[in-house]
C-alpha cells in the first residue's frame, strides 16, 4: 500500500527531465512528445555534453533523454560523468545503433532505439513512474 502511494504521489509532482543532445530536430521532437504526457514535466535542453552535465550539477533532474552520438563527449562519456555525479539519475539513452559494446552501458541506462515513436516514450515513462504493466 505504502508503494502505491509513494507512485501517486510521485506522478503528481513535477519532474524535471533534461533533453540532451546537439540536433535541435530531435530536441524539438522529444520535447513535443513529453508536453503530450500526461505527467507533470518541467522539461529542460542542453545542446552538447558540457552543457547537459552542468545544467545536471546545478539542477535537480529525475530523468535524462541523452543522444548516444554528440560531438565533444559522446553520450558513453557522457553517461558515465552523469551517472559520477548522480548515481541514482534516471537516464534514457538514445542511439540509432545499439552495440553489443554497449551491453555495460545498457545496465546504466534504459536504451531507446531510434526512431522512436510517442508510444517509446509513454512506456518509458510509466516505467519511470513505477506504472509499467508485469506480463
Amino acid at each position: 500500500m505504502c508503494k502505491l502511494i509513494e507512485i501517486c504521489i510521485r506522478a503528481r509532482m513535477p519532474t524535471q527531465v533534461l533533453i540532451a543532445g546537439d540536433s535541435d530536430a530531435l530536441r524539438g521532437i522529444l520535447r513535443k512528445i513529453l508536453e503530450a504526457s500526461r505527467f507533470e514535466l518541467d522539461i529542460h535542453e542542453a545542446v552538447d555534453s558540457g552543457a547537459a552535465l552542468g545544467k545536471l550539477r546545478r539542477g535537480s533532474f529525475g530523468m535524462v533523454f541523452l543522444d548516444a552520438n554528440m560531438p565533444d563527449l559522446n553520450g558513453a562519456d557522457t553517461l558515465m560523468g552523469v551517472k559520477r555525479q548522480n548515481p541514482d539519475m534516471k537516464i534514457v539513452l538514445m542511439t540509432a545503433v545499439v552495440e553489443k559494446t554497449a551491453s555495460e552501458r545498457c545496465r546504466l541506462a534504459r536504451v531507446l532505439k531510434k526512431p522512436f515513436y510517442q508510444a517509446d516514450i509513454d512506456t518509458v515513462l510509466k516505467h519511470y513512474y513505477g506504472l509499467h504493466e508485469s506480463s
